[in-house]
């Protein structure tokens, strides 16, 4: 009899074990309890809703800590927080609510929106207009993603970033929804916490559930591999990217790993021609003939490696919900985090394509080289009145949601949501080879193949710079909290930084370190 009872016990304990876990890492996370001193928490608790207080607060400049803890102080159940955020910021810069742009709000504006709208649609997190451009389309996800780039050493924000990503995955696995705030945990020791150390310790007393999931698989990552000696071929760069405070660089040789305030490499990576880079979930994904593969800020580790494949470029890009995928022609893979693993997928991409791009909408886009841009629902023939462009290369969507088109040939293309055309950008008119879109500032950067950037102020004026030095220039990176732009060479790795109105010029080499 008593060993029934234990046994009942047990399964009592395994029950509760899994409803505490199959609740939300987003509504049952505490972060406000330790913040309950401040008035402005109390409010919140007691109203539920964005007015007075709590409005003038989310949209200060208090610390993005005391914020976050005034957002889930209001919790989930009162719907239209993120747009009444949206009502109170249009109002402060005396504008309507229908023309606030992306580009209008501040990291710190966006880390709020993206709380704020997650919690509202906790159980499947949400853009506010789902198929609309701008604000109004992005998820809570990307306004997160896009605030912990811009912010790389606040925790707060990065640890929220977190807690969406656990929600967003844990019906596919809990060991993923844990390993989502353990990544953030490696990365950020105790002394780099900004968020009161009860508010960690309330939070993870409910993340912790999910790591028995986890089995016997290590959640920690290796020591990071050791550097390899450099060659010029790692001056040869195809792609950029920024991982927190450093810049990754895909390079013929391999990938390296630069800080700006450092002339040594922070690591390296012996593959060959790796020519894709992306930031995704707190580490960088490298495209490398034969195989993918990740930096996590302190290890590597390939995935999809094929010999077959070894004369092909691998390619990181983001699916249609911001998912991790995987291309090789037409062949695709989606990543996923519990096993660490990269599964194939079906979709139709046609023979061989040469670009390809899912947009914020959902919509799969791709170029066809020398032949065709495929849309969803159309498939615009070179030359012609949709396109008028002759030798398209890359698609791009910018922070604002638009679509551009890079053209070897002739130039840059921005695609006309009402009309469905492709107008030809003024600034760069033949061998373009990256844009980058500097809203803060209002400027766009376009790369010249060979002369190097033109920068387009918003009245429209051109500011090139002579960089022919680096040969052949294929990337260029834009630091949007700082303004720089980094420009990917075949002699090296150029910075671009504003001083008292000129642009001064800085060279990063691998060869010889």
């Amino acid at each position: 009899m008593g060993k029934q009872r234990g046994s009942v016990g047990l399964i009592a304990i395994v029950l509760a074990s899994a409803v505490l876990r199959a609740d939300s890492p987003l509504t049952s996370t505490d972060l406000a309890s330790a913040y309950a001193d401040l008035a402005v928490v109390k409010e919140a608790r007691a109203t539920k809703h964005v007015a007075g207080e709590v409005l003038r607060v989310l949209l200060g400049t208090d610390p993005n800590d005391r914020k976050a803890a005034v957002v889930n102080a209001l919790g989930w159940q009162t719907p239209g927080n993120a747009a009444a955020f949206l009502d109170g910021l249009a109002a402060g810069r005396g504008i309507a609510v229908g023309d606030v742009k992306l580009a209008q709000l501040t990291a710190s504006d966006r880390f709020v929106l993206g709380y704020l709208r997650a919690m509202e649609t906790h159980e499947a997190p949400a853009a506010l207009r789902a198929g609309a451009l701008d604000v109004w389309g992005a998820t809570p996800l990307q306004l997160l993603d896009q605030a912990s780039q811009a912010l790389p050493e606040d925790f707060t924000v990065h640890y929220v970033r977190a807690l969406v990503e656990a929600q967003s995955v844990m019906s596919e696995s809990w060991c993923s929804a844990y390993l989502a705030t353990e990544r953030v945990f490696e990365k950020f020791p105790q002394r780099k916490r900004n968020l009161r150390p009860a508010a960690v310790a309330a939070a993870q007393s409910y993340m912790n559930a999910y790591k028995s999931d986890c089995g016997s698989a290590p959640t920690k990552a290796p020591a990071a591999n050791k550097p390899l000696r450099l060659t010029a071929e790692y001056d040869q760069i195809y792609a950029l990217a920024r991982l927190g405070d450093t810049i990754i660089a895909g390079a013929q040789a391999g990938i390296v790993v630069w800080r700006p305030d450092e002339r040594r490499p922070v690591a390296s990576r012996d593959e060959r021609i790796c020519s894709s880079v992306l930031t995704w979930h707190d580490a960088a994904w490298a495209g490398c003939y034969g195989r993918l593969v990740r930096w996590n800020g302190t290890a590597w580790k390939g995935y999809l490696q094929d010999p077959a494949r070894s004369e092909s470029a691998f390619e990181s890009l983001l699916g249609p919900s911001g998912e991790l995928l995987a291309r090789n022609g037409k062949d695709v893979w989606r990543y996923d985090a519990g096993s660490d693993t990269f599964a194939p997928i079906a979709l139709d991409l046609g023979a061989d394509p040469y670009d390809v791009l899912f947009r914020r909408n959902g919509e799969l886009w791709r170029i066809d080289f020398l032949k065709a841009i495929v849309a969803p629902t159309r498939t615009l023939a070179l030359q012609s009145r949709d396109y008028p462009g002759s030798d398209p290369r890359a698609l791009m969507e910018d922070v604002s949601g638009r679509l551009w088109v890079i053209d070897f040939k002739m130039g840059v293309f921005r695609l006309d949501d009402v009309s469905g055309r492709f107008e030809r950008q003024e600034g760069l008119e033949d061998t373009a080879s990256a844009v980058a879109i500097d809203p803060v500032r209002g400027r766009t950067w376009l790369l010249h193949y060979t002369a190097g950037p033109i920068l387009r102020d918003k009245d429209g004026t051109r500011h090139p710079t002579d960089l022919t030095s680096l040969q052949f220039m294929r990337d260029l990176l834009l630091d949007e909290r700082t303004g720089d732009v980094w420009i990917a060479g075949w002699t090296g790795l150029v910075r671009l930084r504003e001083d008292k109105g000129h642009w001064t010029t800085e060279t990063w080499r691998a060869e010889g370190r």
